[in-house]
């Protein structure tokens, strides 16, 4: 739902819909909220993709790779990587705007790289049995839903060990695990020596940013031989 005061200039620039690009929907954004980014789901786009002909698993990975792409530089040879299976193919996504579906094109305000529209799906199928319901039936028991679901959560968590979440543990793990291969270059007392142009080269997006950063502070943290704490 799109409300008024969404035609606030500043409101409009840190929203960002996405949808399955249903006929006249980018059109009508264009008019009515001109400033909001628009995404489309991948996993449509690959059904759509699938209809003009382009079937094979080889097409169905390579596409994902061009999608998950996070910068603008591994987006180009991703595409290449497409033109040189089936031109046509590199012709027809070429047609689609690569900052509606590509990590690499993405607006850094929305802080959020998802590639698809599974959140809503997911919710929608959450609440399957209870939308026959009327309204203040149904806000009350999607309330007791979603209580559950948190206290569920929770008593996960509690299971935990240390003070960092499994998943970005994992991710950490694997940049400790990988900064052993690694040879750092001292510049000032324990600091690390790197350049980053973020006006004349294509660099990754904040995400990726923020991830990479971890890993050289793992590198940095083995030259100065100092613990890496999870």
């Amino acid at each position: 739902m799109v409300t008024g005061s969404s035609s606030n200039y500043a409101d409009q620039i840190e929203r960002t819909f996405m949808s399955h690009k249903q006929k006249g929907l980018i059109e009508a954004f264009k008019t009515v909220l001109s400033r909001v980014d628009h995404r489309f789901c991948v996993r449509h786009l690959h059904e759509n993709f699938k209809r003009v002909g382009f079937r094979a698993q080889t097409f169905k990975d390579v596409l994902w790779a061009t999608a998950a792409s996070t910068t603008t530089q591994w987006f180009k040879e991703a595409m290449e990587t497409i033109k040189a299976l089936d031109e046509s193919a590199f012709l027809w996504l070429e047609d689609e705007d690569p900052g509606q579906w590509s990590r690499a094109y993405f607006n850094t305000t929305m802080k959020c790289d998802v590639l698809l529209n599974i959140t809503c799906e997911v919710f929608n199928s959450f609440i399957l049995d209870v939308r026959d319901k009327s309204i203040l039936t149904l806000i009350a028991m999607v309330k007791d839903l979603i209580m559950v679901r948190m206290q569920m959560n929770r008593d996960k968590a509690e299971q935990w060990e240390g003070k960092i979440c499994p998943k970005p543990k994992a991710k950490l793990l694997k940049c400790v695990k990988d900064a052993s291969s690694c040879m750092p270059m001292k510049s000032i007392g324990i600091t690390s020596k790197f350049i980053q142009d973020l006006v004349k080269t294509n660099v990754q997006l904040i995400w990726r940013i923020e991830f990479a950063l971890v890993g050289n502070g793992s590198r940095r943290a083995f030259h100065a031989n100092m613990r890496v704490l999870l």
